[in-house]
């Protein structure tokens, strides 16, 4: 349990005092522990916030109401007189929601879903705080991808696309390990999913299931209607693609998952990506739970490339990018040769298609 005296501390009442415990104790969702510093944090943070409901700081009762505590924190003000900034207000729900789930407080006496609707607003603050803005996502959805494709693949390396991605991690948790950038940490794991497999946008279209809910879909017959991600365990697990464009020819691609860097990432999205409200797809919208469309990913993924690599990178792009085939077939050894054919295999065409089309130039 933090210190919680000093020279200058207040004096904490027996309920702040017990809060502090049980957040001490239940830790992280992920189980690891808050720092001292981030607890007290938290703490102070709402023991301030709750002069504005109730004199004495002796329950989180105050918090019942979030319709009410939400419009409390859009006039509240800093000791300096101003409103509260977008950062001010997101901290200020992350000590609520860390709270409440401390103390076990997750409904209201309503059956309203406290953390959740708390959630859903803290991480919408988060994107904007962060997030590259819904302009810069409009204005691209104008810009041709493609027409700088070589000086693209000649400059940009496969190091290059993991220390992008790397940066979008960072960016996207707090000091505190908290996820505060749901939209930026989705793109960092659609792009760390496509080091490895060379799809299309189809992870529009993947569900997550565990291996039994999988089974049921294929007995009743549903299976084929998406793309799947099989989790079989966390470190064991299989994409299922139905729905691609050449999928009339080459069927049902099986896709084991054998990147560590790709496993450990789609743990960690499942962690804390998943959609408070039971969406069973992989990649939703935080603020609707819907999924994406395979427009949607276009644009993410070029956005979030512009904003942190500088180039607009496609699904297209990141296949040649990791495409490691010679440019003379006749030079491949047979671990090179089985590389083109898995990698075709995955990206739905045929070897030829692959060898030509997808080849990364850069590498001739």
């Amino acid at each position: 349990m933090p210190k919680v005296g000093g020279r200058k501390a207040r004096v904490k009442s027996q309920f702040e005092l017990s809060l502090i415990q049980k957040i001490t104790t239940n830790g992280r969702p992920n189980g690891q522990p808050y720092s001292d510093k981030s607890i007290l944090t938290y703490t102070n943070n709402l023991f301030n916030f709750s002069k504005q409901f109730t004199e004495t700081f002796d329950s989180l009762e105050f918090l019942d109401n979030y319709k009410h505590v939400l419009e409390k924190l859009d006039t509240s003000t800093t000791a300096q007189g101003k409103l509260y900034s977008k950062s001010t207000k997101a901290a200020m729900l992350n000590a609520i929601i860390i709270s409440l789930l401390a103390s076990g407080q997750v409904y209201s006496d309503d059956s309203d879903n406290l953390v959740m609707n708390y959630s859903l607003v803290r991480d919408k603050l988060s994107e904007e705080i962060k997030m590259i803005g819904a302009n810069q996502l409009d204005n691209f959805q104008n810009t041709t991808i493609g027409e700088n494709q070589k000086n693209v693949l000649n400059n940009v390396k496969q190091e290059d696309i993991f220390k992008m991605i790397e940066t979008m991690n960072t960016k996207s948790f707090d000091d505190a390990g908290e996820l505060i950038n749901h939209k930026l940490y989705m793109i960092s794991t659609m792009f760390m999913v496509h080091t490895e497999f060379p799809f299309r946008n189809d992870l529009a279209d993947v569900r997550f299931a565990t291996p039994a809910k999988y089974k049921e879909e294929v007995k009743n017959g549903t299976d084929t209607e998406f793309n799947w991600l099989i989790l079989e365990s966390k470190k064991k697990m299989t994409f299922v693609m139905n729905q691609y464009k050449t999928k009339n020819k080459y069927g049902k691609i099986i896709a084991p998952v054998e990147s560590k860097r790709v496993i450990e990432q789609l743990n960690k999205w499942l962690f804390y990506g998943k959609h408070p409200s039971g969406s069973d797809y992989l990649f939703t919208w935080w603020e609707t739970g819907k999924q994406l469309s395979r427009n949607n990913i276009s644009v993410l993924l070029s956005a979030g490339s512009i904003k942190y690599l500088g180039s607009p990178i496609s699904t297209t792009l990141l296949a040649k990018i990791f495409n490691e085939t010679p440019s003379d077939y006749k030079q491949m050894n047979e671990e090179q040769k089985a590389e083109l054919t898995k990698k075709s295999y995955l990206r739905g065409h045929a070897k030829l298609t692959h060898f030509t089309v997808y080849r990364n130039t850069s590498l001739s």
